[in-house]
């Protein structure tokens, strides 16, 4: 899909004005076309993009067939103008039927404008085809199955999956080739096959602001700069101050760390379906989560979610509920109803051991289609994300990505979400007046809601649904990496590096530092680039987009491609050795140092305040 170059709003309906503009190359779909072709030469066939949007996105189609696709088609229609999410793969569902045949749609996993990464997902529940989120490596791929390697919260998985399917693609799966003179000019004489609404035959009430389900109702351009307290003195006493900082900011920490008890209860199981007193079955009512593991616990977004989502289920008068699946989950199920559930539902079985998103997506949409909640909450995992997006586009209804903040507006009864879209430089408020359930994920360390145990626990109800058999896809292997936390997004603290660390022997310097604080490594993208860092750790318009307790920006010169994904941290530190650098304009706190030589006498500090 293509980017606007700049970004102009339409006052009335606040969605962009992308006629006009100067449309570039999302980078996401340039390593898309990338691994198509690079499948191409390995086992033959054909590469066709596809793209919904202005006139001017055949410019960008042209780049892809410089690059050596084999054909273009361009979706634009008036009709289209304003699609949301779903719309939008309604109508590339739509288009790509009209191709007749394929085997793999390969998609960028995000936009860069948008920000979602739910287009894919939504895609590929329209065509009734299996996906993969976030693949990193293609390991083989042959005539009826495709073997991806896909990038996790804490690792990696292994994933088999038969053909047709489709999969989404991250940075580190290649490097875009660049076309030469011949390419660009051999590509101006290969038609782009302009598509309208007539010839791929879509119901036009699906597409455009008519089909989108969410409305933007507010935007705002967030004021991401601050006043910097830049600490003055010797290394030693710089040092001493900033832990102190760091040390008082990280107390208050009581939820994000909040334990689950050890529990030797008998626990009551009722089998009957929760009946509202005051509505019938067949409305929708009630604010539902879906509870997810890190790591074989209730991850801590999935936690916060639950102090959200009681102060939501208050606001409107109604049960909280959520939908928990795994195997031998009781004790949890307890837990969760012991704290903020009026409703667990349950489904404990060994199939669910493992997350297996063609086996929970169809659970979720058979348990939101008999319960019926009028709100559905996501966490912004990698796994929330895409099932989310699936299920969303399963039930027809919108969802909004990576919100952080939630509201009610009582009167309307609309849930109202705040997210960042264009790499944080705009703020909008989105609702979804008709479609039900009202969804959206959310992004971890954002909620700040109190979980209060509950005097009277909530109703565990076995919810017996029927477990998919045979699947398209299988779980081949789950990496974990040991040695240090790569889950940014659930990270308290994070310690993030740039091109001011000096070499590349210093990373360790900076690993050893974020060890000792117990934090996630960061990076920018100028490290991942030069291959020093993982992209999994890759902060900013193209990685990843974080809010955590701390953040420790070593080295970083604060280019606003990275200080998008990580401006809304709730304290900024700086350390760079230039006093003029524009990070210390979004920091907190600041250091004037060089990174070599401050790092190791931070780290004897706290060495000190260990003992």
């Amino acid at each position: 899909m293509p980017e606007s170059a700049s970004m102009r709003i339409n006052v009335e309906t606040n969605t962009i004005i992308r006629e006009g503009n100067k449309s570039k190359f999302n980078p996401f779909d340039a390593y898309a076309v990338e691994a198509g072709l690079r499948i191409k030469e390995e086992i033959g066939g054909s590469v066709t993009v596809i793209s919904m949007g202005v006139k001017s996105t055949e410019s960008i189609l042209r780049e892809a067939l410089a690059m050596g696709a084999d054909d273009a088609v361009l979706l634009n229609d008036k009709v289209f103008a304003g699609s949301d999410t779903l719309a939008t793969s309604y109508v590339l569902s739509k288009g790509i039927e009209h191709l007749s045949k394929f085997d793999l749609i390969i998609c960028g996993r995000q936009s860069i404008d948008g920000d979602t990464a739910q287009v894919g997902p939504e895609l590929a529940q329209k065509l009734s085809i299996p996906h993969i989120t976030c693949v990193f490596d293609i390991e083989h791929i042959s005539t009826n199955r495709i073997r991806c390697k896909r990038v996790t919260d804490f690792g990696y998985e292994m994933i088999e999956t038969s053909l047709p399917a489709l999969i989404t693609v991250v940075k580190g799966i290649n490097e875009p080739r660049i076309p030469r003179i011949k390419d660009k000019l051999r590509a101006k004489n290969i038609p782009v096959h302009i598509w309208n609404a007539d010839k791929i035959e879509v119901n036009k009430n699906f597409c455009g602001l008519t089909g989108s389900p969410t409305k933007v109702v507010k935007t705002f351009v967030p004021d991401m700069r601050n006043k910097c307290n830049i600490l003055e003195g010797s290394y030693v006493e710089q040092a001493k101050r900033l832990l102190n900082y760091i040390m008082k900011d990280n107390k208050d920490t009581d939820k994000k760390n909040l334990e689950k008890e050890s529990f030797n209860k008998t626990i009551s199981l009722d089998t009957r379906s929760y009946i509202y007193d005051d509505t019938s079955s067949s409305q929708y009512r009630g604010v539902c989560l879906f509870v997810e593991y890190e790591n074989k616990y209730l991850s801590s977004v999935s936690i916060e979610l639950l102090g959200t989502g009681k102060r939501l289920a208050e606001s409107l008068g109604v049960p909280l509920s959520v939908i928990l699946l795994g195997e031998n989950i009781s004790k949890d199920a307890l837990f969760l109803a012991e704290h903020g559930a009026d409703i667990v539902y349950m489904t404990d079985n060994i199939k669910l051991k493992v997350l297996h998103e063609e086996i929970y997506a169809d659970i979720l949409i058979k348990t939101i289609e008999k319960y019926k909640p009028e709100i559905m909450l996501f966490g912004a995992s990698t796994y929330g994300k895409s099932l989310a997006s699936r299920v969303a586009s399963a039930l027809n209804t919108g969802l909004t990505a990576d919100c952080t903040k939630l509201d009610i507006d009582r009167e309307k009864r609309y849930l109202l979400q705040t997210r960042p879209a264009f790499g944080g430089n705009l703020v909008a408020t989105i609702v979804c007046p008709h479609a039900r359930p009202q969804m959206a994920t959310v992004r971890p360390n954002v909620m700040k809601d109190i979980i209060k145990k509950q005097i009277k626990p909530g109703k565990i109800i076995m919810n017996n649904v029927e477990i998919l058999h045979l699947t398209k896809s299988k779980i081949l292997k789950t990496f974990f990496e040991e040695g240090r936390q790569t889950n940014l997004n659930q990270a308290n603290i994070i310690v993030s590096m740039g091109k001011g660390i000096g070499t590349v022997e210093n990373i360790h310097l900076v690993e050893e530092l974020a060890k000792k604080m117990g934090g996630a490594i960061g990076a920018t993208r100028a490290l991942v680039d030069l291959g020093w860092v993982d992209y999994n750790h890759q902060i900013g318009q193209t990685g990843k987009t974080v809010v955590p307790q701390t953040y420790l920006a070593i080295g970083i010169s604060g280019a606003i491609q990275h200080i998008v994904g990580m401006a809304n941290s709730k304290k900024i530190i700086a350390i760079n050795k230039d006093r003029h650098a524009p990070i210390f304009g979004t920091a907190d706190y600041g250091i004037v140092a060089d990174a070599a030589e401050f790092i190791p006498i931070l780290m004897k500090e706290i060495n000190i305040s260990d003992t």
